[in-house]
């Protein structure tokens, strides 16, 4: 519901889940709730209601030792400050995801991450050459896993980090094998 843009449906649908497990008392099952419901915050531009809701989940995640919600968490919530204009903290909780998920093993998610961390050294720090060796290695991992979609929006990135180095041609080739 939340994909297709029917937030209120979508939230009552969440707030219901989430009040169900909170009372049977299963923690594990209150995470995807608070996510989307943080996820929700998010796109509707409430990004200190957001940070909240994922600040819940990630004490709950914590609290039962659910090492791949946390790296989730920490990258929504690298989102979310940077939605707040904080990029310092934003990045603080990117690095924090992919050390997560260096424990945990998802490869798909490390590449999210990545891909995520090599935007935040293109914008932020300035570090084309740094975003583009975790731009690669963001599209190693999805061409391992076949993921077209994530080696399309990587392939697109990365054309803007070459262009930032003035790799024109280099630029105009990742962009064409996006489309």
């Amino acid at each position: 519901l939340m994909e297709l843009g029917e937030f209120e449906p979508a939230r009552m649908n969440m707030e219901a889940s989430l009040a169900s497990h909170t009372q049977l008392g299963t923690y594990y099952g209150t995470i995807h709730p608070l996510m989307g419901l943080g996820k929700l915050a998010y796109l509707k531009g409430e990004f200190t209601r957001s940070r909240d809701l994922y600040l819940k989940a990630l004490e709950t995640a914590t609290m039962i030792y659910d090492q791949h919600g946390k790296a989730q968490i920490h990258n929504n919530l690298g989102d979310v400050y940077e939605g707040m204009g904080n990029p310092a903290e934003s990045f603080q909780h990117m690095l924090t995801a992919l050390n997560l998920c260096k424990e945990t093993g998802d490869r798909r998610l490390t590449a999210i991450i990545l891909n995520n961390i090599a935007y935040h050294n293109l914008k932020y720090l300035r570090l084309p050459s740094e975003a583009i060796r975790m731009y690669h290695e963001s599209i190693d991992i999805f061409s391992d896993l076949g993921d077209l979609r994530g080696i399309t929006y990587s392939f697109y990135d990365l054309s803007k980090a070459y262009l930032q180095v003035g790799l024109v041609e280099e630029a105009l080739s990742y962009c064409i094998k996006s489309l």
